[in-house]
């Protein structure tokens, strides 16, 4: 209770400079929620994370460009002194320096994800994007051949077809793997040929973004595979979460 609060904490609050943080790192909180967010959904890929993350760091870079602290944070500081003020400003581009700082070392290990980011979908691909993905398939897979000249003409199908639909999929936030399977299905009904696009894109999807997915799965077995049934057999088990990962409902599983 308010009454029984340690002295410690009463002080703390009663001080505005220490208001004023608080509400600064509530209005940096927001931002980061949104991202880890947006890349533990289900479906994210490495790709999606590392787009995810040069956003981040986009945001961050124009906040401290304009040392942005928010309106409730400056209406705190203009009761304060003006040396107190300059240095509640210095810490603020500190703080944002050091998150910039961080997520530039801790995103490192995506800087080979950039060359993927038109198989989000996001705008009609280019070939000299499509160009540095096969180089680095090619780099990382020597056994699997993809034809560069059939996959020259794959692409100019993709941008014509993805041209009039993004705006569309933008509208309907669909995500990109379904973004593909519409266009992979259209191609198919009209015998376009995709088979050497479609070995990049299986590449950049099968690439988890986090381990979320993975920390999902163990939830599940773990609610599966309970005392009460520990003599479910390990196929059993399998079949279980095969079904309740990738089936909605029992509808979907039936048409299937």
């Amino acid at each position: 209770s308010q009454e029984k609060a340690p002295n410690s904490i009463i002080k703390f609050l009663e001080n505005q400079e220490c208001e004023a943080w608080l509400w600064f790192i509530h209005n940096q909180l927001s931002l980061f929620n949104d991202t880890i967010k947006k890349m533990e959904k289900e479906k994210s890929t490495a790709v999606h994370a590392a787009r995810q993350l040069y956003n981040l760091q986009e945001k961050l870079l124009e906040r401290k460009a304009a040392l942005f602290m928010g309106l409730k944070v400056k209406s705190i500081l203009a009761t304060q002194e003006r040396p107190q003020v300059e240095v509640f400003k210095q810490s603020v581009h500190t703080f944002y320096e050091g998150c910039i700082s961080y997520l530039q070392e801790w995103s490192s290990s995506f800087t080979d994800m950039k060359c993927f980011s038109w198989t989000l979908l996001e705008d009609p691909p280019g070939w000299d994007e499509v160009e540095s993905s096969l180089r680095y398939v090619s780099s990382k897979l020597p056994n699997i051949h993809i034809n560069e000249t059939e996959l020259f003409d794959e692409v100019t199908s993709v941008k014509t077809y993805t041209s009039d639909k993004i705006g569309l999929w933008d509208r309907d936030i669909k995500p990109a793997d379904e973004r593909w399977a519409e266009m992979f299905t259209h191609f198919k009904h009209q015998n376009v040929p995709f088979k050497n696009v479609a070995i990049i894109c299986q590449f950049a999807m099968c690439l988890p973004g986090t381990n979320a997915s993975v920390e999902r799965i163990f939830s599940l077995m773990n609610n599966t595979w309970t005392n009460e049934r520990n003599r479910l057999g390990l196929e059993t088990l399998k079949a279980l979460l095969i079904t309740r990962v990738n089936f909605d409902d029992c509808s979907e599983f039936q048409t299937c």
